[in-house]
């Protein structure tokens, strides 16, 4: 814990020095059947002369403790930002390297025990990576305002492959006017009978996510993805 308030006290001084918009917010994921607290994100949104360059994720577990850590930067691509993870639970490790002309460089560990496995791969367009499919929804946002149906390509680091999904406004919306809610789905039929939608819920005039519903890129400690509600009590992502 002591890190990661040192941590915050450097990127607060980094931004009042250099006049940028840093932003600081939380994120409460909890079961999805039971409704138990599993974790805590606090989220480090780093801007540099007005730009997004980074944003910087610690998942804090019950015992107040952090377990898991999160890189994205933006330099270089939105949609398709440079991604690290870090588990020190369980030793995972997620990374994934823009190389350019949707050419991706992917390591990936499980956990201590296995084996680190590394490799390359293309991935058409649209290419999408982690955090960078919110930034694939902001710059379609008049399209699924429109009902319109998006695909694009989700890059999987452990799977080293990509999935092809699609993603619309659900057709049962919110009791909320201020709140659009979008379905993200495998477009191949097979797959989604397998595999269970996600449901987005975005603030239409922040056009941030207010909450979360479905798999995690959090895993238990069997290795096993959590199946979140995950809620933004004040600003999301």
């Amino acid at each position: 814990m002591k890190k990661i308030l040192f941590i915050f006290t450097l990127i607060a001084m980094y931004g009042f020095c250099y006049g940028t918009e840093n932003r600081i917010y939380e994120g409460i994921a909890m079961d999805k059947h039971s409704l138990e607290f599993i974790y805590k994100e606090v989220h480090h949104e780093i801007f540099w002369k007005g730009k997004h360059v980074e944003t910087l994720t610690y998942f804090i577990g019950k015992n107040g403790n952090e377990f898991a850590h999160r890189e994205l930067n933006f330099r270089s691509s939105f949609q398709k930002p440079e991604y690290l993870l870090t588990d020190k639970r369980s030793g995972l490790l997620e990374e994934v390297i823009h190389l350019g002309s949707n050419q991706f460089n992917i390591r990936y560990r499980k956990n201590i025990d296995s084996k680190l496995k590394e490799s390359n791969i293309y991935v058409p367009k649209p290419a999408v990576v982690d955090g960078g499919f919110n930034y694939y929804i902001k710059n379609n946002w008049d399209k699924l305002l429109d009902d319109k149906k998006l695909v694009f390509n989700y890059l999987s680091v452990a799977f080293q492959d990509y999935f092809t999904f699609r993603i619309y406004k659900a057709d049962k919306q919110t009791n909320d006017p201020n709140i659009m809610l979008l379905k993200m789905e495998c477009k191949q039929l097979f797959l989604r009978l397998m595999v269970k939608p996600i449901f987005v819920y975005y603030n239409l005039e922040t056009r941030r996510i207010v909450k979360y519903d479905g798999i995690s890129n959090i895993r238990d400690l069997n290795g096993i993805s959590y199946k979140a509600l995950l809620n933004y009590p004040e600003i999301g992502p």
